[in-house]
């Protein structure tokens, strides 16, 4: 019975013990999108052009945008525009991995939070840019970026996959320690999570 499936009863003591982490989703979502914004204008403003609105409140479809203008003879890439905020996550991640690292663990709370800010949010943030595009052919950053769905992007969504499921196995083994997650239970809730993308695309 499901009930005695050693897998369920991991899953959901996890869930019990850090279920608050989900709660405080809600709110921070507006932090993701302020970072995701902040990353294009920076973008933007490092290349010479300027900002006519930023907005990191859900209007018109999307959880935020940001409008802005170079001058008629600046040279500037709407690729770098495009995909700074997924650099950025990248970054965040990588200060994750430094973290899983350390030898003296981390307050569980603030493991917790480390996680599921720097590593997870990040993550999904570049899935749910990507999943999208190359799925449903959805116009955001990354066909701004990219154009049309081709190899590279394709290449790129797999190489994010992956890391996201072995690095992310391991900075959850190190960030979390004995309140980790074993493999099997990990990649359930990994699926479950990209299942989720999949289901309700968020528009940044």
């Amino acid at each position: 019975m499901l009930s005695k499936s050693p897998l369920l009863a991991e899953l959901l003591r996890f869930l019990r013990q850090f279920w608050w982490v989900a709660v405080l989703t809600i709110p921070m979502v507006i932090v993701i999108t302020a970072i995701h914004e902040a990353s294009h204008a920076l973008a933007v403003l490092a290349q010479g052009g300027k900002l006519l609105e930023f907005v990191v409140w859900p209007s018109d479809g999307r959880w935020g945008y940001i409008r802005y203008t170079f001058p008629a003879n600046a040279v500037w890439s709407n690729a770098i525009v495009s995909l700074a905020p997924y650099v950025v996550w990248l970054v965040f991640s990588f200060v994750a991995v430094a973290l899983a690292r350390r030898h003296r663990a981390l307050h569980p709370r603030a493991a917790a939070l480390a996680f599921a800010w720097l590593f997870v949010m990040p993550v999904g943030d570049i899935l749910n840019a990507a999943i999208p595009y190359l799925v449903w052919g959805r116009a955001n950053d990354w066909a701004s970026a990219f154009g049309p769905p081709s190899a590279l992007p394709a290449a790129l969504l797999v190489a994010v996959v992956v890391y996201g499921g072995v690095v992310g196995y391991r900075v959850q083994r190190g960030l979390l320690r004995d309140a980790s997650l074993s493999a099997p239970a990990f990649t359930v809730l990994a699926l479950a999570f990209v299942g989720a993308i999949m289901g309700y695309p968020l528009v940044l």
